[in-house]
C-alpha cells in the first residue's frame, strides 16, 4: 500500500511537471506568434503608407522613409513644403493599423 501511494505521488508529480512545461511552451509560442504578427502588421502598414505616397501626384514617395514599430509610424526624409509635410502625416494617420505618427520630416523648398 505504501509503495502504491509513493508511485501515485511520483506519477502526480511527473504530470504536474509535464503540465508546467507544456504551459511554458504554449506561452512562449504565443509570445513568439504575437511578435511575428506585430512584425507582419508593421510591414503591411509600412507598405500601405508607402503605396499611398507613391500613388499621390504631389508626394515624392521615394523621398520619405517609413519605419513602423507596433503600429507607430515614424516618417523621415525631405519634403518641399509645409503643405506636403502635413499631407504626408494625414495620409499615414488615415492608414489602417496606424496608432500614431511621428514626423521627423525636413522641409526644404
Amino acid at each position: 500500500m505504501k509503495k502504491a501511494l509513493i508511485s501515485i505521488s511520483a506519477l502526480l508529480l511527473s504530470l504536474a511537471s509535464v503540465s508546467a512545461l507544456a504551459t511554458t511552451a504554449i506561452d512562449r509560442t504565443t509570445t513568439e506568434s504575437s511578435t511575428l504578427n506585430n512584425v507582419m502588421s508593421d510591414t503591411a502598414i509600412t507598405a500601405a503608407v508607402k503605396a499611398k505616397y507613391l500613388n499621390d501626384p504631389k508626394i515624392n514617395g521615394l523621398d520619405i522613409h517609413i519605419e513602423t514599430i507596433n503600429g507607430k509610424v515614424t516618417l523621415t526624409g525631405v519634403v518641399p513644403s509645409g503643405e506636403i509635410h502635413e499631407k504626408a502625416i494625414l495620409i499615414a494617420k488615415a492608414t489602417d493599423g496606424v496608432k500614431d505618427v511621428i514626423s521627423k520630416l525636413e522641409i526644404r523648398p
